[in-house]
C-alpha cells in the first residue's frame, strides 16, 4: 500500500515540478518564451487540480504532498516576477556578450554561433550611438525583444517601446509592433 501512495505523491507533484522548470526556463530570454509559459500555466492548473484532489482524497493527504506544489508557485511566481533566471543567464553570459561587443565595435563581421551567446539566445545584433543590442526571438506573436548595454543610459536606446534596467548597463528592450 505504501508504494501505491509513493507513486500518487510522485503524479501528483510532478505537474508542479515540470512547471515550475518551464516557468524558469521562459524566462531565460528576454521577454521571456510565449510558449514555454503557455506550457508552464498548463502545468500549474494540472497541478492545482492534483493538489486539490490531495486535500480531497484522505489516503493521499500527506504533509509533504500538500506543502510542496503551493512553496514551488509562490518561489516559481517570485523569481519569474524579479527577473531573476534573466539575470542569472546574464550573470553566466555578460562576457561573451562583451567580446561579442568588442568584435562588432572593432569591424568584425561575426555570425551568432548556433543562435547563442552564452545562455542567451540571440538572434540578430546591431551596434548604434554607443549602443549595443542583442535581439532575440520567442518573447510573443507581434513582440521583439532583447538585451541592450548602454553605458550612457537607457535615453539613447531607440526604437523600442520599452526599456526596462535589468542590471548595470544592460537592459531588457521591448519593440511591440501592433
Amino acid at each position: 500500500m505504501d508504494d501505491f501512495r509513493a507513486w500518487w505523491q510522485l503524479a501528483l507533484l510532478t505537474p508542479a515540478i515540470v512547471s515550475a522548470i518551464l516557468a524558469f526556463l521562459s524566462c531565460l530570454t528576454p521577454g521571456g518564451d510565449f510558449l514555454l509559459l503557455g506550457m508552464a500555466m498548463l502545468g500549474w492548473i494540472l497541478a492545482a487540480i492534483g493538489w486539490a484532489t490531495s486535500l480531497a482524497v484522505r489516503p493521499l493527504r500527506r504533509p509533504f504532498l500538500l506543502v510542496v506544489p503551493p512553496l514551488l508557485c509562490v518561489l516559481s511566481v517570485a523569481s519569474v516576477s524579479t527577473g531573476a533566471p534573466l539575470r542569472a543567464a546574464l550573470l553566466f553570459s555578460e562576457s561573451a556578450l562583451h567580446e561579442r561587443a568588442q568584435a562588432l565595435r572593432a569591424g568584425e563581421e561575426r555570425d551568432v554561433d548556433g543562435g547563442r551567446i552564452g545562455l542567451i539566445p540571440v538572434s540578430s545584433i546591431r551596434r548604434s550611438e554607443g549602443v549595443t543590442e542583442f535581439a532575440s526571438e520567442g518573447a510573443g506573436f507581434l513582440i521583439r525583444c532583447g538585451l541592450a548595454h548602454s553605458p550612457g543610459g537607457p535615453a539613447k536606446i531607440s526604437d523600442v517601446t520599452s526599456v526596462d534596467h535589468l542590471t548595470g548597463d544592460w537592459y531588457v528592450t521591448c519593440t511591440d509592433f501592433d
